[in-house]
């Protein structure tokens, strides 16, 4: 990382906090691709292949998210935001995606 204008350096573990937030969106994003691709790929039924398809594309969004945060999150860092970096209102978004798609799975059975 660079120093700051006013000489001081940004200690590595934020950097590493950030990395790290970006690999667990990527972890559940890719959990969630890959759930939704077996649906796809093994369900005898055209509803469950549906759900299957709705999951795949909550996962590209999930990493697509947690893309667009990191990105975020490091211009914060390299400009020393001295606010918060809470990102609140799209995990909620995509835990209700998730309960949604979790709900009509149980109802196709």
């Amino acid at each position: 990382p660079k120093p700051i204008i006013n000489g001081s350096k940004i200690e590595p573990k934020v950097w590493f906090a950030n990395e790290r937030t970006w690999l667990n969106w990527c972890r559940t994003g890719l959990l969630l691709g890959t759930f939704g691709i077996a649906l796809v790929n093994c369900s005898p039924s055209t509803g469950a292949r549906l759900l299957g398809v709705v999951y795949t594309a909550i996962a590209v969004a999930t990493i697509s998210y947690g893309w667009i945060v990191y990105q975020k999150r490091i211009r914060m860092i390299k400009d020393k935001f001295p606010g918060h970096f809470d990102e609140l209102l799209a995990p909620v978004f995509i835990a209700c995606a998730l309960f949604l798609a979790i709900l009509l799975n149980f109802v196709f059975r």
